[in-house]
């Protein structure tokens, strides 16, 4: 192998063209850019700029940011939805919402993004871990109940990648243990698992719109519940600790400013209308990458479980 570099090295240096790089590219036009913006685009972020109500709580019924966490609750299929200014935020609010705190226990898996574990630290909590099931790397729902202690108080399973954990399982492990279920649904915008989306399985669900995510606004965040009291909890933890009033100047629990601005709520506005589009060009090219690397010896693409019946395509996991 280091003599083939090595080889390869020599000729690029002599000016001549290794094997390895001759023939036809296969694509020769312009790879797709990221993120996508268009005119529209453009436009309203204009408009909100000339507005002068940049803050969704100066903006009012004019709102952009309660405009999308109303559409994005309905495509969701929950009842409420909390934006906030990124997924970490919303994983927070939604602990915050479920009163975690100091002496609290939180399963999360090992396998994931930093912010998962983070949430529960900035709660004082402590964030225990159960091993992934190597067959899609997945929160393994076999082990929850061996990590379970009487301090246990929530599982934080992550649809990693965008293919859903087993959430049947997870569901009745919690059950039974009268523990709540906050879904990391952060790289899963559109998965669904028996034909419903993530993030309105558990008690609530969070998701990301940073910048690498298929559904951005460069930042970003929301959480989806279809409880009143976590919701309404959660919507005042990210408002400085108001209540459910904009500007009762009550201040209903501690909290801290996680606000989604109108700028973020008028692009999260326009990455929904065009949402499906982009969704379908995934799951097509997905598909196609994994009859393809399936094809290769050595290489298994991850599977899901049998209940899927959506993968979001953030990441294909081999």
């Amino acid at each position: 192998m280091t003599g083939g570099l090595m080889s390869a090295r020599s000729v690029l240096a002599g000016g001549g063209k290794p094997a390895l790089l001759s023939g036809t590219p296969i694509h020769s036009g312009q790879w797709p850019g990221w993120p996508i913006s268009d005119e529209h685009d453009q436009a309203v972020l204009q408009e909100v700029l000339r507005s002068g109500q940049w803050n969704r709580y100066y903006a009012g019924d004019h709102s952009r940011v309660a405009a999308f966490e109303q559409q994005w609750a309905k495509e969701v299929g929950t009842q409420y939805c909390q934006a906030t200014n990124s997924g970490t935020s919303a994983l927070a609010a939604s602990l915050a919402a479920l009163e975690i705190g100091p002496g609290d226990e939180v399963l999360v898996p090992v396998y994931t993004f930093v912010a998962t574990v983070n949430s529960v630290l900035m709660h004082h909590a402590l964030p225990v871990f159960v091993d992934t099931d190597p067959e899609t790397a997945q929160m393994d729902a076999g082990k929850l109940e061996a990590r379970i202690t009487d301090q246990t108080r929530a599982i934080l399973p992550v649809h990693l990648g965008g293919s859903p954990c087993d959430m049947d399982r997870i569901l009745a492990v919690a059950a039974r243990h009268r523990l709540k279920v906050v879904e990391d649904a952060c790289q899963a915008h559109t998965a669904e698992w028996r034909g419903r989306r993530v993030g309105s399985w558990g008690d609530a669900g969070c998701f990301s719109f940073q910048m690498s995510k298929n559904m951005t606004s460069g930042d970003g965040g929301a959480l989806t519940t279809n409880d009143k009291m976590l919701y309404v909890r959660a919507r005042g933890f990210q408002n400085s600790g108001n209540g459910l009033a904009d500007d009762d100047g009550i201040r209903t629990s501690n909290g801290s400013n996680l606000r989604m601005s109108e700028f973020h709520g008028a692009i999260m506005l326009g990455q929904l209308g065009r949402n499906d589009l982009l969704t379908k060009r995934r799951e097509e090219n997905g598909a196609y990458l994994n009859e393809l690397l399936t094809a290769i010896p050595g290489v298994r693409p991850k599977k899901t479980y049998p209940l899927t019946t959506r993968h979001g395509y953030h990441l294909l996991h081999v």
